[in-house]
């Protein structure tokens, strides 16, 4: 008999009487004559496993190419229409749920083998945590829109994303009627106020390019987007701020410096927002570009030599370019930069696939 007794979902905390339980091709790399898939099983309820299957359809439809098509979709459709049957999944039934994840209601069990939360292993939050609300923590949350007034709201902590963590509030505002139970937020440690404070979304943007300072209170997150804070000081060009901005805290209402920060410039490096978006590019352009020559070199070695030449200008533009928008943005160089580096290396790698296929590979 199908168990309907509520229980939480783990993303977003809601209760359901129909939690799933699905095992689900996580990422699937394809490139023609080889494949990599990494596969877990995913605990949400049917709102929540939609939107995570969703995901990761857009995830990997380049990864994955070919394969997306006739594996990933039918088995990622199939899984959204079973969200829809009412019930806990067989599996959760049992007592023991994947991923983690238990019932409330079922005897514990020691954990083998598991990696503990992010959190658990935060310096700045071990001190406040609490054994009895696991992930939960008091953020503080500043509204400088109504008076620099201020707030503490138990939140609980999903996952991390970089310096920053995905949050869900789980008590509602009396003084902003946004902040309601079940919001999802991202909050970061603190040191002013600790253990959390709450990042609106240009706080977090900030955070990309810019480190901020109060010179009055020490705290260290500006509220308003810099590229606001220089139109407001004259600078009218969006991407070309000067490295120092004043703002006001929104903390105490003190004098704030932002300054640019100088990033190092690596693979997989959270930098600006113009190279993180030339990443992007990047990426796909290379998985476009595989799946160009492997497609091309499968039917002729004419057509797969005529599919590297174009996969050159594929992507060398986007590397180029992303390899030289952070350092453009801190320089203050005009927009046009990166674009005349892309193709600067497009053309490097054209000329070297064609040394090799003119010159040195007839004589393999």
């Amino acid at each position: 008999m199908t168990n309907h007794h509520p229980r939480p979902c783990p993303r977003c905390g809601a209760s359901t009487d129909s939690l799933k339980a699905f095992r689900l091709p996580l990422f699937l790399l394809f490139l023609g004559v080889a494949w990599s898939l990494r596969h877990g099983t995913v605990v949400a309820c049917p709102r929540c496993m939609r939107r995570e299957l969703g995901r990761l359809t857009l995830v990997n439809l380049l990864p994955a190419n070919i394969l997306w098509l006739v594996l990933l979709l039918p088995w990622y459709g199939v899984s959204a229409l079973r969200t829809f049957k009412r019930g806990h999944s067989p599996s959760l039934t049992t007592g023991s749920i994947p991923g983690g994840y238990r019932d409330p209601a079922a005897p514990a069990a020691a954990p083998v083998g598991e990696a503990p939360e992010p959190w658990n292993t935060d310096p700045a939050l071990a001190p406040y945590a609490d054994p009895s609300r696991p992930g939960v923590f008091d953020a503080t949350f500043l509204y400088t829109h109504r008076g620099y007034q201020r707030e503490r709201l138990p939140v609980r902590l999903l996952r991390r994303e970089g310096e920053v963590y995905r949050a869900l509030v789980l008590e509602g505002s009396p003084i902003e009627p946004g902040v309601h139970p079940n919001l999802e937020v991202f909050v970061r440690p603190s040191a002013i106020h600790p253990p959390l404070v709450w990042l609106p979304p240009a706080a977090r943007d900030n955070l990309q390019g810019w480190e901020a300072r109060c010179d009055a209170c020490g705290f260290d997150l500006a509220f308003v987007p810099a590229f606001e804070i220089a139109r407001a000081q004259g600078h009218l060009q969006p991407g070309r701020e000067p490295p120092q901005l004043m703002t006001q805290c929104p903390s105490c209402g003190g004098p704030m410096t932002l300054t640019r920060r100088a990033l190092p410039l690596r693979f997989g490096a959270a930098i600006t927002g113009a190279a993180r978006r030339w990443r992007a590019a990047t990426l796909g352009a290379l998985g476009l570009a595989l799946l160009l020559v492997g497609v091309a070199g499968a039917s002729s070695e004419r057509a797969g030599v005529a599919a590297t030449y174009l996969a050159t200008w594929l992507v060398g533009f986007p590397l180029g370019a992303w390899l030289s928008a952070d350092g453009a943005a801190r320089e203050n160089k005009p927009w046009y930069v990166p674009l005349l580096v892309g193709v600067g290396v497009a053309v490097v790698l054209f000329a070297l696939a064609l040394v090799f296929f003119e010159a040195i590979f007839p004589a393999l």
